[in-house]
């Protein structure tokens, strides 16, 4: 904001000098440049103030920023230039853990959680985080929290408390700051043995504090798991997607054609896969798929309005990864 005081004649040739002893500035967020005087000022002649708002970077949950400057004047008393400032919008920060995860009953799995979201750039260094993550203990064991990529090295303290149905987290650094978005934590659960197809538990993040008055808003994305009948890992997307698998082809029972989705997950290359199609005994009546998949999700149809009424398996396999659906063709 620019503003210009000028000693204005009201009839030309009676105006006289202007004099200011000194100015004041009632809010330390803003900067005034310009003559703080004393200066005295002729007839139509001005004095130029550029007022500025310091620090320049945003400072969240504050509220309004309005200051008053004011030049003392040695014959007319104070003048006052009123400045009226809103927030910004808050700077935002989101945890979230990928959308969705796989496991057999009985089995382990790793879920992670990401800051989405730059800290780099906040007024005061973000150097700690604390928040607890809930999940359905009936049906799943948190066996441990680790480090994510980002908060690696040694200068990162990671504190964990482990109750039933919830982890209470702490991640804090003397020296080290929250900078661009990763990795922040792997969660290793554990399905109960016991745990029926089907079953799941959200996993929603409460109580996400950075510790500091000058702090971004905090938010986050839950995730979820599902106890699945796959045999084989999962090994799950970053961005919330999937991993490897196959999903049972619906319709089925189907009597002409049908539709199949399977997902590549993420890998450093391309993987090689294939969908096959056989009949009961063990021959390929089909190749659907036969090709090198970048990671995503795909469907294809089969018409297997050519083969007779019964039971057929399709088996898919993704790199390392290979799994079956059972398939029934009726007339």
């Amino acid at each position: 904001l620019t503003s210009t005081f000028i000693n204005k004649e009201d009839v030309p040739g009676t105006g006289g000098p202007l004099s200011a002893t000194h100015s004041t500035n009632s809010n330390p967020e803003f900067t005034i440049i310009g003559n703080p005087g004393p200066f005295t000022k002729s007839a139509n002649s001005g004095e130029i103030y550029t007022v500025t708002f310091a620090p320049t970077t945003h400072l969240p949950n504050y509220g309004l920023h309005s200051g008053e400057f004011t030049l003392h004047f040695t014959d007319q008393g104070p003048k006052t230039l009123y400045f009226f400032g809103y927030d910004h919008l808050a700077l935002e920060a989101n945890l979230k853990i990928d959308s969705f995860y796989y496991v057999v009953a009985g089995d382990e799995v790793v879920v992670r959680q990401l800051l989405t979201s730059d800290l780099s750039g906040t007024l005061s260094p973000v150097r700690q985080l604390s928040q607890a993550i809930t999940y359905d203990p009936i049906y799943f064991d948190l066996l441990d929290v680790q480090k994510g990529t980002i908060i690696a090295g040694q200068e990162w303290t990671l504190n964990s408390t482990l109750v039933s149905g919830r982890a209470n987290v702490t991640i804090s650094s003397t020296t080290a700051r929250f900078g661009a978005g990763g990795e922040l934590l792997k969660l290793r659960f554990r399905a109960t043995p016991t745990a029926p197809l089907g079953a799941f538990t959200y996993l929603p993040q409460i109580g996400l504090d950075f510790g500091g008055i000058i702090e971004p808003l905090a938010g986050s994305t839950q995730g979820k798991i599902t106890i699945s009948d796959l045999c084989t890992p999962v090994h799950v997307m970053a961005g919330g997607t999937p991993g490897t698998y196959i999903e049972q082809n619906s319709p089925n029972p189907f009597t002409k054609t049908t539709r199949i989705k399977f997902t590549v997950g993420e890998s450093a290359e391309p993987q090689h896969t294939s969908l096959r199609v056989y009949d009961a005994t063990g021959r390929v009546v089909k190749t659907l798929v036969d090709d090198v998949k970048a990671s995503g999700y795909y469907a294809v149809n089969f018409d297997g309005s050519g083969l007779a009424p019964g039971v057929y398996t399709c088996l898919f396999r993704s790199g390392e990864h290979s799994m079956t659906r059972m398939m029934v063709i009726s007339k």
